[in-house]
């Protein structure tokens, strides 16, 4: 018996499938059977799928047991020369993913396209962008047996994908086919990626990875791609930021700041005084501050978290006065003042411009 996980089993010869079900309950209920022996094939590290032996009328020997070693090794080489091909010809389609990505695709060709992946739950079910984004490096990488253990990765997590490959970066549409525990799944996906980065070929690779927004519909699949690339201009300046758009809900207003220059600039002007106050007497103004605001204008917290004494904290929130206005803990200004620090504290933009 073979099985390619997610495929129906195939038997060989095509007889004894009440044999093979109730000897495999033997096998597992025991552990073991004399009649009854499998092996895993394993392709890039991963489980692809089992090769079974078994019969009722006489035991297993170690004979059959070398047979089946190496039928699974040579059977896990062809599969990966066959899939390598595959993913090497996957071409065909960039052009019409781009355009699902852009939003200019047909809708009706959008539909006989996920028709024609034999998959009815594609049609209704919720999907989402994922993009991985590598620095450049003067190493050249194939990233093919990467791009096929990532499919397989997602694939054995409830995940049908579709994969875009630009210069520097992998665009992933992906489609949750279970509707249980995305985002757990998502970042056990992500952190087996991390593994066999470090552990394979790709050492030296450096990534950024951003998911975008999840919808309910394929229709809006380039909602999640314009998401995802917002997300990961933030995660490209603070990777320890999560992975999600939808977790990034104040440092995306700040970004969509930063992109209208004129109010970025407004948040610059205003608070001038404190960052040239702390650059002249090397002092910590902007800090007291960010922190103050964090502890709800709790006093005795503050001083805690800043590991200094009330009289030192008093001092500096006079000065702080003294700069911005007595005003400036009014409830207005305390929510603008609060999305102006963060907006000058993270520069999503201009690293971005760097890191091109």
């Amino acid at each position: 018996m073979f099985n390619i996980f997610g495929q129906q089993s195939q038997f060989i010869p095509n007889i004894g499938q009440s044999v093979y079900e109730r000897l495999r309950k033997e096998f597992n209920a025991n552990e073991t059977s004399p009649y009854f022996a499998k092996c895993d094939v394993n392709i890039l590290e991963e489980s692809y799928g089992e090769v079974c032996i078994f019969s009722e009328e006489r035991e297993i020997t170690e004979f059959d047991s070398l047979v089946l070693d190496r039928t699974v090794i040579a059977l896990s080489q062809f599969l990966l020369r066959s899939l390598y091909t595959e993913e090497k010809q996957n071409l065909e389609s960039r052009t019409f993913l781009h355009s699902w990505l852009d939003g200019s695709v047909n809708l009706m060709e959008l539909n006989s396209f996920l028709n024609e992946q034999n998959n009815y739950k594609l049609l209704n079910c919720r999907y989402f962008v994922l993009i991985q984004k590598f620095q450049r490096s003067k190493q050249n990488f194939d990233l093919t047996y990467y791009k096929l253990y990532s499919r397989s990765i997602f694939e054995k997590n409830g995940f049908a994908i579709f994969l875009v490959e630009l210069p520097n970066q992998l665009i992933y549409i992906i489609a949750d086919l279970t509707q249980q525990d995305l985002k757990k799944r998502i970042v056990g996906c992500i952190e087996k990626l991390r593994v066999f980065k470090r552990n394979n070929y790709y050492t030296q690779l450096k990534m950024t990875t951003a998911v975008g927004q999840i919808v309910n519909d394929y229709q809006f699949v380039s909602n999640s791609f314009e998401t995802a690339k917002d997300t990961l201009l933030i995660r490209m300046n603070s990777q320890h930021l999560s992975y999600f758009y939808e977790d990034l809900f104040i440092y995306q207003i700040v970004l969509q700041i930063q992109k209208n220059t004129s109010i970025l600039e407004m948040a610059r002007d205003f608070l001038k005084p404190l960052y040239d106050y702390d650059l002249k007497h090397k002092s910590q103004l902007v800090e007291t501050l960010q922190i103050y605001l964090q502890c709800n204008c709790m006093k005795q917290e503050t001083a805690e978290k800043l590991f200094i004494v009330r009289q030192t904290l008093y001092h500096r929130l006079d000065k702080i006065e003294s700069l911005l206005g007595s005003d400036y803990l009014l409830p207005q200004k305390r929510l603008a003042l609060e999305i102006m620090l963060l907006t000058t504290q993270y520069n999503f933009q201009e690293n971005e411009i760097r890191a091109i």
